[in-house]
């Protein structure tokens, strides 16, 4: 059985502050930001208090922002003495080439972040290049995501855990619901949704977001329709290629 996906937009991060601050290359948390990890900490313990949910495997972006997030949200579990890591994976790294979504060179975040509680198989030196397969078209994000999910689906854990960056979970849930925000996604610092692989798609190895999920955030409407959601995802994706997200290039994803 396919196991369940809960993914997690990361903390506050300074970038969030202002526009001004999007120029910052590869920012960290704020206080704020650092305090919002330690409550989704909470919240987590509390998602798996009645052994209904165990999160065995947590998946981050390399990005700073996503790995200090993880390394805060999931404290309780990190111990030298257990196998237990953040697994950094580049495939769900934010979509623009914006400095603030640009990561750090290997070396540099396995030197700020050690080798104890952070695991770098899946990081390939350049991966923070953004061209090939994280390049910022619209076509190698697509190609990304769908990438991801497969990935993800033939995993054997029955609960994982994806840090990931507003705009990228757009394209990875298939989910459009908010993205035409003034913020840019529809999805709040911090925010937990909970998906499990529909199993009428199988190419595509598309997620649907659990009642429990909507529930939790206290969502009692119906998904959007399938027309909605593809007016969303057009409309998004021009506004986006407008703001500079998205690259006009035209790109193969490699």
């Amino acid at each position: 059985m396919p196991p369940t996906i809960h993914l997690i937009r990361h903390a506050e991060g300074t970038h969030n502050l202002s526009a001004e601050n999007h120029g910052m290359h590869d920012p960290g948390l704020t206080d704020r930001g650092k305090e919002q990890a330690r409550d989704l900490a909470s919240r987590l313990t509390g998602l798996q208090a009645d052994g209904c949910v165990d999160i065995s495997l947590v998946l981050a972006s390399p990005l700073r922002r996503t790995l200090m997030t993880a390394l805060t949200a999931f404290a309780p579990k990190l111990c030298p003495e257990t196998p237990f890591v953040i697994h950094a994976w580049p495939d769900v790294q934010e979509v623009s080439d914006l400095p603030c979504d640009s990561g750090s060179a290997l070396a540099t975040i396995q030197d700020e972040f050690g080798h104890e509680l952070v695991n770098y198989d899946m990081v390939e030196d350049g991966w923070e290049l953004k061209k090939g397969r994280y390049a910022n078209t619209e076509a190698a994000v697509v190609a990304r995501a769908q990438a991801a999910r497969q990935w993800l689906k033939k995993q054997p854990q029955r609960d994982i855990a994806v840090l990931s960056h507003g705009c990228f979970l757009h394209f990875l849930t298939d989910d459009w619901e908010g993205s035409d925000s003034a913020q840019g996604t529809g999805w709040g610092k911090t925010e937990l949704r909970s998906f499990v692989f529909s199993p009428n798609d199988e190419d595509e190895a598309a997620l649907v977001e659990t009642s429990q999920s909507r529930g939790r955030r206290g969502s009692a409407a119906a998904l959007p329709g399938q027309e909605q959601q593809k007016r969303l995802r057009e409309d998004t994706i021009k506004t986006w290629t407008e703001w500079e997200i998205l690259s006009t290039l035209a790109g193969i994803a490699v």
